[in-house]
């Protein structure tokens, strides 16, 4: 028979070992197996996806190649490492084939963004989005674009002018498009919930090759010249396009903002261009928006805080003005489920003045009155020729008016089953500003020249 002692030293050493296995236990169960170094992965920053022939895809790869700061590696050692495109049935057989070039594992989970080719994104994108919206290392985070042209062009061309690195340049991007309105932010969480979601469309980024600056690597100063803006200016849709809103008047200089990507005459920087939005209705592109509709829709979608647009003088027509636009509050819309619909949009703006060309004096009431006023009636009709566009002629609902009708409906299936892209067809359109100058800058008077010529 065991000794008293001992009975009562038995619990104890049970609870320690009973310890020492839930202490130790997770230690002997975690494993390394199936480990991947850094140096044994190829990280993936951006994915292109083009149409090709018999239904095939061709997918592009831009990999990550590492540098070392201190190796005093140029960007040139890293341009000689290009793309890769694998010409496949899917992205998933892509994704397999792309290791058998490749001395390292090919993996997804530093994706920045995805470009889609124009032909694939007319055609439709719910096939090449399966199984990026399955696979785990797709993240719904990543941006998504589209590209004028084929997306293998667009990646292979792409060299940043600032950011150094792969990672960043999506995001950077980004940043640029939701300060300055050039062109929409979308993400890839952002196109597969429009998917789902009933009567909603979306606007992309979209890339282009600016031939201009391509073609003028060695000979900057010829892009600016009579001869080459007189017989290579591009015939942007925007520019021609009554939707635009602003007619060109006789002796009135270009506005350049009424191109798109790959449009914009300039010399340098990055062979590509990143401008204007691609307008999807479901999952397949059916327009093209250049700068300047880019911006009104980011009033319109209530993402735009600092705006540059240039009006038409009051005073003088044929002269510019600079104004800053920024957004009060979110717009005010308001839809009656009447026959024909009626949909009211309300845009609370302030103003600052940053250009006079006239050099009128707008500091006087009346004068300020008189040119809000012009503002607003300059501002309403764009942004209603631009939602005529969207709606009637694209029937494409990306703003999205129709989240605002959905309280007017008792359930969901009754929401969806309402035909509203039939009702849209003829709805009648109010759109409404109210912009306010607050400021003039750093100087109220324009400049006068006192010296007589």
């Amino acid at each position: 028979m065991q000794s008293q002692e001992q009975r009562r030293s038995a619990p104890f050493v049970h609870k320690t070992l009973a310890l020492l296995l839930l202490s130790g236990g997770p230690f002997a169960l975690s494993g390394c197996y199936d480990r991947q170094e850094l140096e044994q992965q190829a990280f993936v920053t951006t994915l292109g996806l083009d149409k090709a022939p018999d239904g095939q895809l061709d997918c592009t790869f831009r990999i990550a190649v590492p540098v070392n700061p201190a190796s005093g590696s140029s960007k040139e050692d890293s341009k000689k490492n290009g793309p890769i495109t694998i010409h496949a049935r899917s992205v998933s057989e892509a994704m397999l084939m792309a290791n058998t070039s490749l001395e390292r594992t090919v993996t997804f989970s530093h994706l920045a963004g995805i470009i889609f080719g124009q032909k694939l994104a007319e055609s439709g994108v719910v096939d090449a989005l399966r199984p990026l919206v399955r696979f785990r290392e797709f993240r719904q985070t990543v941006s998504v674009s589209v590209s004028k042209g084929t997306a293998r062009d667009v990646i292979a061309n792409f060299h940043p002018v600032l950011e150094q690195s792969a990672g960043r340049i999506n995001d950077s991007i980004a940043i640029v498009g939701k300060r300055t309105g050039l062109f929409p932010v979308a993400y890839l969480h952002d196109l597969t919930s429009t998917l789902e979601t009933p009567h909603e469309g979306l606007c992309t980024p979209l890339y282009a090759m600016n031939h201009y600056a391509k073609a003028t690597d060695g000979a900057a100063s010829d892009t600016t010249s009579e001869d080459s803006s007189s017989s290579g200016t591009p015939s942007s849709e925007g520019q021609s396009d009554k939707s635009s809103g602003r007619s060109e008047q006789s002796g009135k200089k270009q506005d350049v903002t009424r191109r798109g990507a790959g449009e914009i005459v300039r010399s340098g920087g990055n062979p590509v261009d990143f401008a204007g939005a691609a307008v999807f209705r479901g999952d397949r592109m059916v327009d093209a928006l250049n700068t300047r509709q880019a911006l009104l829709f980011s009033l319109l979608h209530g993402g735009l805080q600092n705006g540059k647009f240039d009006f038409d003088d009051p005073f003088k027509p044929a002269a510019d003005l600079g104004v800053a636009l920024h957004s009060e509050r979110m717009p005010t819309i308001l839809v009656n489920l009447t026959h024909p619909v009626r949909i009211r949009i309300r845009l609370p703006l302030d103003a600052d003045i940053i250009n006079v060309e006239s050099g009128y004096n707008f500091a006087t009431p009346s004068a300020q009155l008189r040119l809000e006023k012009s503002m607003e009636k300059q501002l309403n009709a764009e942004e209603t020729a631009l939602l005529e566009r969207l709606l009637v002629r694209d029937r494409s609902d990306c703003v999205p008016v129709s989240r605002y009708i959905r309280p007017k409906f008792a359930t969901y299936p009754s929401f969806a089953a309402y035909p509203w892209e039939k009702q849209m067809q003829h709805a009648i359109i109010d759109v409404q500003s109210e912009i306010h100058v607050r400021r003039f800058g750093t100087q109220v008077e324009p400049l006068q020249s006192l010296n007589g010529q």
